[in-house]
């Protein structure tokens, strides 16, 4: 996953792309656990759609700007509007929906 800033997913949004963003703090063992698992299927597969992630500690008012309550949390976005939403215990499922098996 590609590290971005508040203000890249911001144009994103604003250039009507679609992508999947992981919101995660350094200290938190699950988004680590996520990390590790894209990691080891990005070894294997391809996704569908560009994986970024965005550290909550870097920028705290992304919590509030995009209500993340729980972490992780994935948000696939399409045409720049979210599409999807995980909690922390989706979102290995969620990821999963997007893996491109052949």
């Amino acid at each position: 996953m590609i590290e971005i800033t508040k203000e890249q997913l911001e144009t994103m949004i604003n250039n009507k792309e679609s992508f999947i963003v992981d919101f995660y703090a350094n200290w938190c063992g699950k988004c680590q656990s996520v990390e590790a698992w894209v990691q080891k299927h990005k070894e294997k597969y391809e996704f569908s759609l560009p994986l970024y992630k965005i550290n909550l500690n870097s920028d705290p008012s992304v919590r509030e700007d995009f209500n993340i309550v729980h972490l992780p949390t994935i948000v696939v976005f399409k045409d720049g509007k979210e599409f999807k939403r995980s909690d922390a215990v989706s979102t290995i499922r969620i990821l999963n929906e997007y893996i491109v098996k052949e």
